[in-house]
């Protein structure tokens, strides 16, 4: 599939989640959103999330806190710049991930 006309992309990786674990057991699952705000841009903003119920930085994708991070301004939160991925490299993780046990893949125009 290409993504030419696709605004919204959503991958979530169950493959090492347990329901039982999964919001502090260490068995998480975990969230890419892929945004495009105009569809001339060749590229995607990511948003990260985990089903953990921990500190999670959603424009890195890292476990850690944001008000221990470099990035953190207080009243203003995180002034990092969001990731952004490529039509291509999007359409590259797609196909790389496209019918693998425990991933989901959401798109839409």
């Amino acid at each position: 599939m290409k993504l030419k006309d696709v605004k919204y992309v959503k991958i979530t990786d169950r493959s090492n989640y347990d329901p039982a674990r999964g919001d502090d057991g260490g068995m998480y699952s975990f969230t890419t959103e892929y945004f495009r705000d105009f569809p001339q841009d060749d590229y995607f903003t990511a948003r990260y999330s985990t089903s953990a119920q921990l500190g999670y930085c959603s424009v890195e994708g890292l476990f850690k806190s944001c008000q221990n991070c470099a990035y953190y301004e207080y009243g203003e939160g995180c002034i990092k710049e969001e990731h952004t991925t490529t039509e291509a490299e999007l359409q590259e993780l797609i196909s790389d991930m496209e019918g693998e046990e425990g991933i989901e893949i959401v798109i839409k125009c």
